[in-house]
């Protein structure tokens, strides 16, 4: 494997009057990948072939990335290549500690007539892997499209992504992860990762209603293995509030209720550390028992069972989440009280519906999606039939999610992409 730089042009001719000159624009957004963070490096460019645009014969096209940003030393790596639409890679052979690399796209007409595309940058870090929040912020016109903690997604000028999350003083390059729903800035957003940089899980806390707005996690082909095997019951406060404990719920139970996860401890096998963190109260709500232990599985033991660990595991792809439950006013079930570690007395949301929302992209960039609303009660009716049922009868498609929670999901998709993806959904491809 190797830290590349891959991205997608085409050729288009100028104006009229300049018909016989050949520019190098963005097509369909530039989707380019900044990659394999701590991959050992090595190779080179070999594309072969050759095209021509109307009367104009290219005689090479490709990339050249240099230490200088004036391309003063760069390395030019420039073969025949039909250029229209494909995808073409830089790999950078012993990248140094943070250091930055430019990188353009470059056409020769001739032996002496060249154009090239804009520069772009990549830094490393201390350690040589991508620096990915210097790298998006440097990158800041193309707009970052994902970052995972693996490969960094751009998106280019011709990209269209109003509602996309963008990285403040208050988040971290987490927020433009795929599973994202759109950051509400009234509220404190959270990112639990692991002791080696893995994002574990995400969630948006509204410190007033002490409850979280919303959790979101992947299934992918790492976090879909179990390496543990049972709940840790590691019960804590939120880390997040460890230097203003007013909002850190204590591990008390809830009067009444179940301490019921939103990130299910089941979800999270890859490692010991991993179930730990769902642990934390803040990943807790107030669940009545019967619905945290026979409804609300219906639909959240699949998208961990069927469509996370069982899809990804065969197919491959990942699965993107985004679960919760309601805590708008009008939409909760009233309020339980509990205590803060530092002995405060507060109130905890108790939502009136749970909804999850799934996105499944296979490794040919396929997309599907589903989102489930179901009322929080106790069904009193646990036949195989009627639970089947209850599954269906929850489906709808993430638009109508969107309407009834008021959030706005998967916004980190392109607008075109998402417009399509959100808009309906086929049960029989989720096993419905």
């Amino acid at each position: 494997m190797a830290l590349s730089i891959s991205s997608t042009f085409a050729l288009t001719a100028c104006s009229e009057e300049e018909e016989d000159h050949v520019v190098v624009c963005p097509n369909n957004g530039m989707a380019t990948t900044l990659g394999a963070v701590g991959d050992t490096v090595s190779g080179s460019i070999i594309i072969n072939g050759s095209t021509s645009l109307g009367s104009t014969n290219l005689y090479s096209v490709g990339f050249e990335y240099s230490t200088d940003k004036n391309m003063k030393q760069g390395v030019v790596a420039l073969t025949s290549q039909d250029f229209d639409g494909k995808d073409f890679t830089v790999v950078i052979t012993n990248p140094q500690a943070n250091t930055a690399y430019y990188y353009r796209a470059r056409v020769r007409m001739n032996a002496l007539e060249e154009f090239v595309g804009k520069t772009r940058v990549v830094y490393t870090d201390s350690i040589c892997h991508v620096d990915t929040v210097k790298t998006a912020a440097a990158n800041a016109d193309l707009k970052v499209k994902n970052t995972d903690g693996t490969h960094v997604y751009i998106e280019g000028e011709d990209g269209n992504n109003e509602n996309m999350n963008v990285v403040t003083n208050e988040t971290d390059a987490s927020v433009t992860r795929l599973e994202m729903p759109r950051i509400d800035t009234r509220y404190d957003y959270i990112c639990h990762k692991l002791s080696n940089g893995d994002v574990n899980y995400t969630l948006l806390y509204d410190k007033e209603k002490m409850h979280a707005v919303w959790s979101a996690y992947t299934y992918d082909s790492k976090n879909s293995q179990k390496n543990w095997s049972s709940r840790t019951d590691a019960w804590r406060g939120e880390p997040f509030y460890d230097g203003n404990r007013d909002y850190q719920l204590g591990t008390s139970t809830f009067k009444g209720y179940d301490r019921g996860h939103i990130v299910g401890s089941a979800e999270r096998y890859y490692s010991k550390e991993a179930n730990e963190q769902t642990f934390y109260m803040s990943n807790m709500s107030p669940m009545i028992s019967a619905f945290n232990q026979k409804y609300w599985g219906v639909v959240e033991d699949r998208a961990r069972d069927e469509w996370g660990r069982g899809t990804v595991t065969k197919n491959g792809g990942v699965l993107y989440i985004a679960k919760g439950g309601t805590i708008d006013d009008g939409n909760t079930l009233g309020y339980c009280s509990l205590y803060t570690t530092n002995g405060k007395i507060v109130s905890v949301a108790i939502p009136k519906y749970y909804w999850l929302a799934c996105l499944y992209i296979d490794n040919n960039g396929n997309a599907r999606s589903i989102g489930f609303w179901m009322e929080h009660k106790d069904y009193k009716n646990t036949d195989k039939d009627f639970l089947d049922k209850l599954a269906k009868n929850s489906a709808c498609s993430i638009d109508e999610l969107e309407e009834r929670t008021g959030l706005d999901f998967f916004c980190n998709l392109r607008d075109d992409d998402e417009d399509i993806i959100e808009s309906s959904f086929n049960a029989n491809s989720w096993g419905l």
